[in-house]
């Protein structure tokens, strides 16, 4: 564990430095700086912040070098392992699957012509509601993460159970009102503050919330009748809530995108014989399934 420390802590420190090298090579030439990484972002903001606060950047400090450490985790294995729960999910729901596919090539239709690949330009311009609720179904039905955990950071209650300052608080994201039938809860036991305001988010069907189901993040526009992508039609908290929220949530959701749509466009996903399929899994730092294999053809034009 050391040993596998020490290099953490090596990489990142060589990662910072070269990034504060940077920054400090571009002030010099007055010139301004757009962020390159996430790490270069944060760096940039700290020596914003150390500016105004009259102090030397402390682009060292362990904070930074944590919350780095975080962008490496995090922006890796969960982004893989959605992607492994959604080729098993759109392999074992080929109705979905089949549905995506038709309204990517409708959406673009010279590329389909052509039968070619569609360009990232193509790709990025592109406005399909269906991609985005499959992407979010397949983050809410894999649950990759399955809890977020904040710090009380004063007494409070939390349906009038009494949360004490200092208790670690999981928010799981797999049980009722989730993937399971929601729990009632007496209004006698939210605070007024609750009671008195409209819900984030709508709610989850319990006749089908355990089933996957990407139609349930569409809605229909009144005047047209077309499909409107709703990201707060239920619960979700797949990049967590509020200011400490997931940073890459946009890269992540948009390199989810691309990548559903180019593998749904090239390639049919068959479903695995049973022994292969299956859905345990196991909890490492995100919650991987215990077989992810595929069976492909290549789809027709």
């Amino acid at each position: 564990m050391r040993k596998a420390k020490a290099i953490k802590d090596a990489y990142i420190r060589d990662k910072t430095e070269r990034c504060v090298s940077q920054i400090e090579s571009e002030d010099a030439k007055g010139q301004q700086q757009q962020p390159q990484s996430a790490l270069h972002s944060v760096l940039l903001r700290e020596r914003d912040v150390a500016a105004k606060e009259g102090r030397p950047p402390a682009y060292c400090r362990g904070g930074i070098a944590d919350e780095f450490f975080g962008f490496m985790i995090a922006g890796h294995d969960t982004s893989a392992t959605a992607l492994a729960w959604g080729v098993k999910l759109l392999a074992d729901h080929p109705e979905s699957q089949e549905e995506l596919r038709r309204k990517l090539r409708a959406a673009l239709p010279d590329a389909a012509r052509e039968k070619r690949a569609p360009a990232y330009a193509e790709l990025a311009a592109m406005h399909v509601p269906y991609l985005n609720a499959v992407v979010e179904e397949v983050l809410r039905y894999a649950n990759t993460i399955a809890f977020v955990v904040r710090r009380a950071q004063i007494d409070t209650l939390v349906l009038g159970r009494h949360i004490p300052k200092g208790t670690d608080v999981f928010l799981m994201a797999n049980g009722a009102g989730y993937l399971e039938p929601s729990m009632p809860v007496a209004d006698s036991e939210r605070s007024p503050g609750a009671r008195g305001s409209k819900a984030l988010t709508g709610k989850w069907d319990d006749a089908d919330i355990g089933m996957f189901r990407p139609e349930r993040w569409l809605k229909t526009q009144e005047n047209t009748g077309a499909d409107v992508f709703d990201p707060v039609a239920g619960p979700t908290l797949a990049f967590g809530l509020g200011p400490r929220g997931c940073f890459g949530k946009r890269l992540a959701v948009q390199s989810l995108k691309l990548q559903f749509a180019l593998l749904i466009w090239h390639l049919n996903l068959l479903k695995c014989p049973e022994d292969l399929s299956g859905y345990n899994a196991v909890q490492r730092f995100a919650r991987e399934p215990t077989h992810c294999y595929v069976r492909l053809t290549r789809a027709s034009f």
